[in-house]
């Protein structure tokens, strides 16, 4: 059903190489990149380098995950919390998307979406997710664990260049 276009709303089809700006907060701590110029920096003070070979490795994880599905359409808020979604755990961990391509028409489009991650399924196979845009969309999917997993990695591991990581 969703694994053809148009895809709803809530559905992830980014293209990692779009991607100009990455955020992941967690209830502990938060990290952003961002490209500038062909070049990767970390969101500091004095925009540390990326390391490239583990933001390739980012950008892979930031692929569409291999599993989506609608769990529940239009939750209402009272609803979420049955998915560790309610706007009080909110800062349980979210990724920030920007993106950046130019249209067939020459047109330079820019985008940003926002994935609140919530609680994992009883299964343990997967976890919710909720979408935000323009606005919150109330719908509530599903996406395999090893897709969050990879963007906690992200808070785990940052991408230092090991060298410039060693020093400070």
């Amino acid at each position: 059903l969703t694994r053809e276009r148009p895809y709803p709303s809530w559905y992830y089809d980014i293209d990692p190489s779009t991607i100009n700006r990455i955020a992941v907060y967690a209830s502990d701590k938060s990290m952003g990149l961002t490209e500038s110029g062909g070049r990767w920096h970390f969101d500091d003070e004095f925009q540390s380098p990326v390391d490239k070979v583990k933001l390739d490795g980012i950008l892979a994880s930031l692929e569409q995950p291999a599993e989506q599905d609608l769990v529940e359409y239009e939750v209402s808020e009272a609803g979420l919390a049955e998915y560790g979604l309610e706007e009080s755990s909110m800062a349980s961990m979210a990724l920030f998307l920007q993106t950046e391509y130019v249209r067939g028409d020459g047109l330079n489009v820019t985008g940003q979406v926002v994935f609140h991650i919530g609680d994992a399924t009883e299964d343990g196979t997967g976890y919710y997710v909720q979408t935000e845009k323009d606005r919150l969309f109330p719908d509530v999917f599903r996406v395999n664990a090893s897709w969050v997993e990879g963007i906690q990695s992200i808070l785990d591991n940052p991408p230092h260049v090991d060298d410039l990581a060693q020093e400070s």
